[in-house]
């Protein structure tokens, strides 16, 4: 055998034996299990706190409360079948709207109004006007005070018993007035028709006996 087939067949030995060599690595690796892959689960962890809502006590609330734990009022009062009033704050605070507007030419002046609740529900409007309604004090002391301002819409009225010696006036659409004055044994001293007219006035004295009136509005004192 001459050199260069030896050398052939040992440079084909080894090239046969790295061929094998590579296959037995290379099936090796494939058949090796990849390895294990760990996912970590985030872990959520929710915590809802409850909420609690407050209501804040309003004044009228508070009034109430007081109105019916003092005794001046029960659960039911004010209450109509038409729910006119939600409870003592709230009437004594639509009364009070009565009296932000002017008075009214015939009727109750504001001074009777208050005076006439007044001593319905003496502890509710002492308490409440002062609170509600502090622009409407000075009728609330009038009336407790007894200095009412009253005013005459129509009949006869003895003098220093029902009606006081003073100037009177009558504003407004007068039409058909008729007013007197009498002395005590009921004759005539002065007196007055009037077809129409927007102001009257009529001073009263402390001597007259009586004075009279029909269709003339609302007298009021001026002084």
């Amino acid at each position: 055998m001459s050199r260069r087939t030896l050398g052939a067949l040992v440079s084909a030995g080894v090239f046969l034996s790295a061929c094998s060599s590579t296959t037995s690595t290379t099936s090796l690796r494939s058949s090796s299990p990849p390895p294990p892959v760990t996912t970590a689960a985030a872990t959520t962890t929710s915590t809802t706190s409850p909420t609690t809502t407050t209501r804040a006590v309003t004044p009228e609330q508070e009034f109430d409360a007081r109105a019916i734990k003092e005794g001046w009022a029960t659960p039911s009062d004010f209450r109509t079948s038409g729910s006119e009033y939600s409870g003592p704050a709230e009437y004594v605070k639509r009364i009070c709207r009565e009296f932000d507007g002017p008075e009214k030419v015939a009727g109750l002046s504001h001074g009777e109004r208050m005076e006439i609740e007044w001593k319905a529900e003496k502890p509710i409007f002492e308490a409440g006007v002062p609170l509600f309604c502090p622009q409407h004090l000075p009728l609330l002391q009038d009336a407790i005070n007894g200095n009412v301002k009253r005013g005459y819409s129509g009949g006869s009225f003895f003098v220093s018993d029902e009606i006081k010696p003073g100037t009177y006036r009558a504003t407004g659409i007068i039409k058909d007035c008729y007013w007197e004055r009498t002395a005590r044994d009921g004759s005539i001293i002065d007196n007055q028709f009037v077809t129409a007219a927007k102001e009257l006035t009529v001073t009263i004295l402390p001597s007259d006996g009586a004075f009279t009136t029909r269709s003339c509005g609302t007298w009021r004192v001026v002084s």
